[in-house]
């Protein structure tokens, strides 16, 4: 039976709105978001995610197992992580959401059928496949920026 690769085109959706995010103006980009964040700090936000993302492949593909992440992992980085993410330039935050994006879906496409299958057979009953399916976080963000944009 042909292993599920539906995520592909998800991924893809949803990083081609980060593309049409990307080339929005610097104001655009500038524009402040709820709680101190700006667009182009969401996006370095997504681009930090999706190169952690690559890592933790890179680790499973290795172990085929990943050590847990403590709950408030991602809030403390986030959180941690806010104020570089407003230092960096809204044009290079832009383009390395995309970048990072292009470098995940690249990786999550060569997978081999057996890796994805192994993948699933490894997470919990309901565990999301968050690592094969990057679309949710990106959506998430997008949504925000284009709400907030227009």
């Amino acid at each position: 039976m042909p292993v599920d690769r539906s995520h592909d085109q998800a991924n893809e959706r949803e990083r081609l709105r980060l593309v049409a995010l990307a080339g929005r103006s610097e104001a655009e980009l500038g524009r402040e978001l709820a709680g101190g964040w700006t667009v182009a700090a969401a996006l370095a936000h997504v681009a930090f995610w999706e190169r952690f993302a690559v890592e933790r492949w890179k680790v499973w593909l290795r172990d085929r197992a990943l050590p847990p992440l403590p709950p408030y992992t991602t809030d403390t980085l986030n959180d941690g992580l806010l104020h570089q993410w407003l230092a960096i330039p809204p044009k290079a935050a832009a383009r390395e959401a995309v970048a990072a994006a292009e470098a995940i879906d690249r990786l999550i496409r060569e997978l081999a059928d057996e890796a994805i299958e192994a993948y699933r057979a490894s997470l919990a009953p309901g565990q999301p496949h968050t690592l094969l399916d990057r679309s949710p976080h990106r959506r998430e963000h997008c949504d925000h920026i284009e709400k907030v944009l227009g």
